[in-house]
């Protein structure tokens, strides 16, 4: 029983010290506290000196806290025992004297019933001892209310200097935590860039409030990988406001701004490695329709073309992991309606980005990555995106022309070509006949190829045309492209029908007078080498020479051969002239005699001796005698027509400079009109239309010399038309025409426009009398009548000279028309012809005055021409045709061709194989672009 209580007692005087202990210990800490924040306040300790300091005081209250419980804890029982007694206030000391018993021996029985009454005794006492007496309560009453006091300071300076508490209190529980000291100061750091790139510069700013700024403020830079701490100067920018620059920043710092024991929290300053382009990889993926290949490159310039539709894939490989980037595609052409497209890139976490798109226009390229921090590129890649667009098929008529004549049974040769950038699909020819419905004909499918040719005559008297009907052809082609925008259709090639009488009077206005005549000598020649042939064979029957005989022999075949060719094409040439007729019949008859004495030479033999020989030999001349003399008559007349066709020709001569004439004047007067006016913008014209005056006198000073030797050669049957011409001369020179045009050029040279008006008006009059002669064959000409005489010739002949006269006169008009009387400037100078119906056609869709100029389809013709030396050549002409401006070329010009030449209608088109091949391209975008 008193183990047991002396225990109980033992364990609550351990417990009173313990408890005693802590508030012992829990207000010197507190009261160190309140010093430990005063002196942090005065003197700003730094974080290491608060680590040391919180280490000593936490050091101290452990082994003041373990040593106090320990001593406590681990009291003796003796000690214990005189703690009862003296609390127990008794002087015999029964419990220390219990205490010491316990553990003795009893060597009797009286000595043992003596220590049990005596521990009795004490566990009674231990008993009364109450548990305040066990505690020290007067000491932990007394701590109490210390720590009270303490912590009631503590909650007063809390409440009274919050901010100062809260730092302070920071500063001391977590001295690890690098927070400022307390100050009246407040610091307010904010930097110029939010994000600083490596090798690039920012600048920090301070702004300092709340207190006077009584100490230099400085900038502290903390190395993060040393903890080392460098000062630096700042700059003032105001009364509040300090700044520091850095520049060069490759690796992220902390910087504070300090006065004093002041100083703000540190601000990080973060550098972002910015990612670079290293290599991009182009893919393109062209439409699936034009069976192309992929192809994948790297990029090397700064251009891609690549075909309008394809995909277009960017790979860009950086030298940092990217989460991706932006693809920004500006088109090349400036429609405000085509705002920028923006693609977004994709990355798995690699160093590669991908951006893929449709690439439907020409754009210039721009793209910026992004690495896994969303750090940008420091320069973004530009490029530029050329798309060609897949432009419909390129038909094109290669013949006949625009606009072309034909004759009813004329055959035109139809020749196409078709072009596309990737694949021809199918082309048909489109035919129809203006007014009814169009016929189109396939001419191929499923080509594959990126080129197609197509030649093939019409035969325009299979279709059964008629004249003054219109037809049309042109082309049209598809390509593989799945949209209904791959076709594309040629010019539209139109063929008006005119009749033989037609396109005979176009040959006469075609042709000169120089072509008229050696068709007929031809004709005559061919059959005199034939008989210088026989009469040369017929000397040498006369020798005894064998191989003499049968080299003339041969020759007379030979001359025989040749001549019979010509009359073959003289008989059935197309005639234009009603004179040819009858040198088609003679042609047709000397045919059949040559062919007659042909046979008779290849039957001739040596060995049949020289008479029989003789006899065939004569015979032969005999039938050639009868056509050479009527070829010698067509020759007499002819060239009767041709003396006489030269003073027709310079009828229409003069009509031409009268139609001048009356065109300078009317402009000479509207200018005049306009200056009156007071309207100078055609002013400067009028030295151009002196000039063009000039030219007009002197085709009329030309014209007076040719016409007097002209007229002069003229035959005897024609005396009347000669002594009308030497007249007609006579009142031209007594009118001074000549004159009145050098005056009215003279004028517009000086800008006299009234003055240029009127003389040119005079002239025209004057030319005007001229041509109201009266009794004056030449002048009759003028006005388009043939003269009363009939000059001894066959109505042939007569009728001959009636068309003659007639395309002279016409040549003149249109001549006129189209010279300074069209919208030209200048004398020859006219417009291209365009009418409602088109290209040298009229309102109506017939062929205008400038149709006259249009490739002409007919029958063939031989061209000759009078060589100076008398020899003349012979062709076929089976087109007609110029290019449309001015004076329209003569049919032995570049719309004839010779018997040895194939015949084209397109003999002035630029052909394919003569462009270079790198320029065909653009020459092709040229010339079939709208």
């Amino acid at each position: 029983m008193f183990s047991r209580n002396l225990n109980r007692i033992k364990r609550n005087h351990a417990l009173g010290h313990i408890l005693l202990t802590v508030l012992l210990v829990a207000g010197v800490l507190a009261t160190v506290a309140i010093i430990y924040g005063l002196a942090d306040m005065l003197w700003a300790l730094e974080s290491s000196t608060r680590k040391i300091l919180n280490l000593i005081l936490i050091s101290i209250a452990a082994f003041t806290v373990i040593f106090l419980v320990a001593r406590a804890i681990f009291k003796p029982a003796s000690s214990i025992a005189d703690f009862a007694d003296e609390k127990l206030a008794g002087s015999d000391h029964k419990i220390r004297a219990a205490h010491d018993l316990l553990d003795q021996g009893s060597p009797n029985d009286l000595h043992a019933y003596l220590k049990q009454k005596s521990l009795d005794e004490a566990a009674a006492e231990l008993k009364k001892l109450q548990l305040s007496k066990q505690l020290p309560l007067k000491w932990i009453t007394g701590s109490i209310a210390s720590i009270l006091v303490i912590f009631g300071i503590i909650t007063l300076l809390q409440k009274s200097f919050p901010e100062a508490y809260l730092v302070v209190s920071q500063r001391i529980l977590e001295p690890s935590s690098d927070t400022p000291p307390f100050t009246r100061l407040r610091f307010e750091l904010t930097q110029e860039n939010q994000t600083t790139f490596y090798g690039g510069e920012n600048l920090v700013k301070a702004s300092i409030t709340g207190d006077e700024i009584k100490e230099q403020v400085t900038c502290l830079v903390r190395n993060r990988e040393t903890g080392e701490i460098e000062t630096t100067s700042t700059f003032q920018q105001d009364e509040s406001t300090y700044s520091r620059k850095f520049t060069n920043i490759v690796s992220g710092f902390d910087v504070a701004f300090a006065c004093g024991k002041a100083r703000s929290n540190w601000l990080p300053v973060e550098v972002l490695l910015q990612p670079k382009f290293t290599s991009a990889q182009i893919t393109v993926t062209p439409p699936s329709y034009t069976k192309q290949q992929e192809v994948s490159f790297p990029l090397e310039g700064n251009e891609i073309k690549v075909i309008e539709g394809s995909t277009v894939t960017l790979e860009i490989t950086s030298n940092r992991p990217l989460s991706g980037g932006t693809l920004t595609l500006t088109p090349l052409t400036k429609d405000e309606t085509q705002a920028p497209e923006i693609i977004l890139g994709t990355s798995d976490n690699s160093s590669t980005a991908t951006f893929k798109w449709v690439a439907r226009r020409s754009s210039d390229l721009s793209c910026i990555i992004h690495d896994v921090r969303s750090t940008p590129s420091s320069s973004s890649l530009d490029l530029t995106i050329s798309t060609s667009a897949d432009l419909p098929p390129i038909p094109e008529l290669e013949s006949p022309n625009r606009m072309v004549l034909a004759t009813p049974k004329a055959k035109i040769p139809l020749r196409g070509r078709v072009e596309d950038d990737h694949g021809i699909d199918s082309v048909m020819l489109v035919r129809t006949l203006v007014g009814f419905r169009d016929r189109a004909k396939n001419l191929a499918e499923s080509v594959e190829k990126k080129e197609y040719d197509y030649s093939q005559p019409i035969d325009l008297e299979a279709l059964g045309v008629q004249p003054e009907q219109t037809l049309e052809f042109y082309l049209e082609a598809r390509d593989y492209n799945p949209s209904m925008l791959g076709i594309g259709s040629s010019d539209v090639a139109r063929v008006y029908i005119i009749s033989e009488e037609t396109y005979a009077a176009r040959i006469r206005e075609s042709a000169t007078i120089r072509e008229f005549l050696p068709r007929y000598r031809e004709l005559d020649r061919a059959i005199d080498d034939a008989r210088k042939a026989l009469e040369r064979l017929q000397e040498a029957n006369q020798k005894d020479d064998e191989e003499a005989f049968k080299k003339a022999l041969k020759e007379a075949i030979a001359a025989h051969l040749k001549s019979q060719d010509l009359a073959h094409k003289l008989a059935n040439d197309f005639y234009a002239y009603e004179m040819e007729g009858r040198l088609g019949d003679v042609a047709r008859e000397t045919h059949d005699k040559l062919m007659e004495n042909e046979q008779d030479l290849h039957d001739m033999d040596y060995k049949d001796g020289k008479g029989d020989n003789q006899e065939m030999i004569e015979k032969m001349l005999e039938r050639l005698g009868g056509v050479e003399e009527k070829a010698d008559d067509l020759v007499q007349d002819a060239e009767k027509v041709k003396k006489i066709g030269e003073v027709m020709k310079l009828a229409g001569d003069f009509m031409r400079i009268y139609y001048n004439q009356r065109s300078l004047a009317t402009r000479k007067t509207n200018i005049a009109k306009e200056i009156n006016k007071g309207i100078m913008r055609n002013k400067m014209l009028l030295p151009k239309l002196g000039q063009s005056q000039l030219k007009n006198q002197d085709a009329l000073v030309k014209f007076a010399k040719e016409l007097r030797v002209a007229a002069e050669q003229l035959p005897d049957e024609a005396v009347d038309l000669k002594d009308g011409s030497l007249e007609f001369l006579e009142k031209l020179e007594g009118l001074q025409v000549a004159e009145a045009m050098e005056a009215a050029a003279k004028a517009a040279k000086i800008g006299q426009s009234v003055e240029a008006s009127s003389k040119a008006h005079l002239a025209a009059k004057l030319l005007q009398q001229l041509i109201d002669m009266k009794d004056n064959e030449f002048a009759a000409l003028l006005r388009g009548e043939m003269p009363k005489n009939d000059f001894n010739m066959k109505p042939d002949a007569k009728k001959t000279l009636e068309q003659m006269l007639e395309a002279m006169l016409n040549r003149a008009r249109r001549a006129g028309n189209q010279g300074q009387g069209g919208a030209g400037e200048g004398a020859g100078g006219g417009g291209m012809g365009m009418g409602g119906g088109g290209f040298g056609m009229g309102q109506d869709g017939q062929p205008g005055s400038m149709g006259r100029n249009l490739s002409m389809f007919g029958p063939e013709r031989l061209n000759f021409s009078d060589s100076p030396h008398g020899n003349s050549q012979g062709g076929k002409a089976g087109q007609g045709g110029g290019s449309g401006k001015g004076t329209p070329p003569s049919v032995s010009g570049s719309n004839t061709i010779k018997p040895t030449d194939q015949q084209d209608s397109n003999s002035s088109r630029l052909k394919r194989e003569k462009v270079p091949e790198k320029y065909r391209d653009a020459v092709k975008k040229f010339y079939t672009t709208p």
